[in-house]
């Protein structure tokens, strides 16, 4: 015989056709005694048999190399596949031009870079540092928000229905985002229609209405949002991150503690707020997958007549100063998530090359949800994963913190859990971790080498593959010129994450350690009481005089 028959699960064990003793063998099932097994559905032949059978297949129907072992194929008038075409003008063989970020800065301060990818489809943006951050300390809270919720709105040009229409013509995909530094306005569509997408994004950031009836709207629409955000425990203990760290207005500001003044939000606020904010020197204009002159072209005649305006508001400096702060979950039974966060003042984007560090540092952490850590490129290498999630069944999720803003950020680890009884171990191994972190490039470099290396490769091809999005590289183009007045590249940056040592890991977590912690836990009053929270402080700069201690040896 040719071996065991494959059995196929769908056919039927009733199925009426005869089988033979000698072609099908028991087969012994899980409980231990035999089964009838599944019908084959077809006869088997030995070899010898089947080439006897082959004999009476008629010729039409044999392969022609069994009919005839000197057969060849028909002579074609075309090469083989491995032979290339010779005497063959290829048009296409043009030289193409390496895609590189340019940069024109327009007659009234705007800035306007791009950056080729050859798409037919290209995405274009407005980057305006008006974020939370940025609004007045006695203006109302949240204009930001309001900016980004009311855009591609009613105009002084169009009625929003007007906009829609316009913009569902042109097949144009939008969005808007704001954070704590800026708000950035996008837009996708093909590239013949890029002019009158710069005219639609030029209509909403000049000239917006802000009508009454739209922000009573927006302010409806967010009343509803709260409900769902009060729900939300880890949207919640970010911002208690946040208004903890930076306690002073700024960066921590947060919807939350700014809700009972949002409600009172109107017309007149938000046309002092754009008046002040929107105007050219704030304004940098980005394009991906776009010729730039052309790009400059458009940007020009729909955002040169913009005047200079009066001069920006001063920017509340970034004070951070750290805390403890633990919260009770009252809502145990129904949603017992237990919580701790662990954060340090770390450097901002213009602190470049310690933001590299801290970028690397992430990855070499790694972590995220148990229910998706051990997936293909999740970090299953990660220290995160290999330390904590893969040691301890009753971890949801535990991952690294690293947030950037212009002149500051957050480092740190954060973790959660279920059940209302295990808080002091969740505040035990986040702190044994992060020590751990300062810990390992002096005591086992060897090791932490090897991490190294590894985090430094998976962040260069992360960085690769998120570029190949054109609103990713819309996004870093305009957030780059923004920031730094230039944007460095994607070699240019592998050239700065490969140079990154185990003596900078050090240098950075050694100084970002040695500010003074952000601690935020949320747990039932019982399971907080048992944790010592005044005795973390102590414990990370107990380990930060040693590290010094044993590197200055």
């Amino acid at each position: 015989m040719w071996g065991r028959l494959l059995t196929s699960p769908c056919l039927s064990n009733s199925s009426t056709r005869p089988m033979s003793s000698s072609v099908v063998s028991p087969v012994v099932s899980r409980r231990g005694y035999a089964r009838k097994p599944h019908n084959p559905g077809h006869i088997s032949y030995s070899a010898e048999k089947w080439q006897t059978k082959l004999k009476d297949v008629p010729r039409s129907k044999q392969n022609a190399s069994e009919r005839d072992p000197d057969y060849k194929l028909r002579e074609s008038p075309y090469p083989p596949l491995n032979v290339a075409y010779g005497n063959i003008d290829n048009k296409h063989d043009a030289s193409i031009e390496v895609p590189v970020t340019k940069i024109t800065t327009l007659g009234n301060g705007i800035k306007v870079a791009s950056e080729e990818s050859y798409s037919p489809l290209c995405a274009i943006g407005v980057v305006i540092n008006a974020g939370i951050r940025h609004e007045p300390p006695l203006s109302k809270p949240g204009l930001s928000m309001f900016a980004e919720g009311l855009a591609y709105r009613t105009t002084l040009n169009r009625s929003a229905k007007q906009m829609q229409q316009e913009l569902e013509g042109i097949g144009a995909l939008v969005s808007t985002f704001s954070d704590r530094d800026s708000i950035i306005f996008s837009l996708e569509t093909l590239r013949e229609n890029m002019g009158t997408a710069m005219e639609l994004l030029a209509d909403t950031i000049r000239r917006p209405s802000y009508s009454p009836e739209e922000v009573q709207e927006y302010v409806q629409r967010l009343h509803y949002e709260m409900d769902d955000i009060h729900l939300n425990r880890l949207f919640m203990m970010e911002q208690l991150l946040f208004s903890t760290a930076y306690p002073n207005p700024g960066l921590g500001r947060t919807l939350l503690n700014s809700w009972p003044a949002i409600k009172d939000v109107s017309q007149s606020d938000l046309l002092t707020y754009h008046s002040q904010f929107f105007v050219p020197k704030n304004i940098t204009i980005g394009g991906a997958s776009v010729n730039h002159e052309e790009f400059v072209s458009e940007a020009s005649l729909s955002f040169a007549p913009m005047t200079a305006g009066p001069d920006l508001p001063p920017t509340p400096p970034a004070q951070y100063s750290g805390g403890i702060e633990f919260v009770e979950n009252k809502m145990a039974g129904e949603d017992d998530t237990e919580s701790f966060y662990v954060a340090f003042e770390s450097g901002g984007w213009l602190d470049h090359h310690d933001t590299i560090v801290i970028a690397v540092v992430q990855k070499l952490m790694g972590g995220g949800s148990s229910f998706s850590a051990g997936g293909p490129g999740k970090g299953m290498h990660s220290r995160l994963y290999r330390a904590v999630l893969n040691q301890y069944w009753w971890m949801e999720s535990a991952e690294c913190i690293a947030q950037s803003f212009s002149d500051t950020g957050l480092f740190g680890m954060k973790a959660t859990t279920k059940g209302g009884e295990r808080f002091s171990e969740l505040v035990e191994v986040v702190c044994q971790q992060l020590v751990s972190l300062l810990y390992a490039p002096t005591v086992t470099p060897d090791d932490f080498s090897l991490e190294l290396e590894r985090a430094k490769n998976q962040l260069k091809s992360n960085m690769f593959i998120n570029l190949e999005h054109r609103t990713i590289l819309l996004d870093d183009v305009a957030r780059q010129v923004s920031i730094y007045g230039k944007r460095y590249s994607g070699h240019e940056l592998v050239k700065e994450i490969e140079s990154v040592t185990s003596e900078d890991v050090s240098r950075v977590l050694l100084k970002v350690m040695s500010t003074t912690p952000t601690i935020i836990g949320s747990s039932t009053f019982d399971a907080m009481s048992k944790v010592s929270k005044h005795m973390i402080p102590d414990y990370f700069a107990n380990a930060v005089k040693e590290v010094a201690a044993a590197q200055a040896k």
